[in-house]
């Protein structure tokens, strides 16, 4: 066995996955379903391939703070928006 890598779980129980990466359980079967994460079953078992949930946490963009999301209405509309309260 590869000594490189650290004694990380080679899979996780979707409950777990979403535990770990602060996502629901239904995000991961829908990353899943999206193909951006693998998984295998086992039984009636579904397990996420521990290095997939990795590489995909990897690739999502770091956070700037301040700033506004790249499609947020905010940014869209040039202007903030505010709520009207009568």
């Amino acid at each position: 066995m590869p000594t490189d890598t650290p004694d990380l779980p080679i899979a996780y129980s979707p409950k777990r996955a979403a535990e770990l990466t602060g996502f629901s359980v239904r995000q991961i079967y829908r990353f899943l379903e999206a193909k951006a994460i693998t998984g295998r079953r086992s039984g009636s078992r579904t397990l996420i391939d521990g290095d997939s949930l990795r590489t995909y946490y990897a690739s999502l963009p770091a956070y700037v703070g301040g700033r506004s999301m790249p499609n947020s209405p905010q940014l869209l509309s040039g202007k903030r928006r505010r709520s009207r309260h009568v």
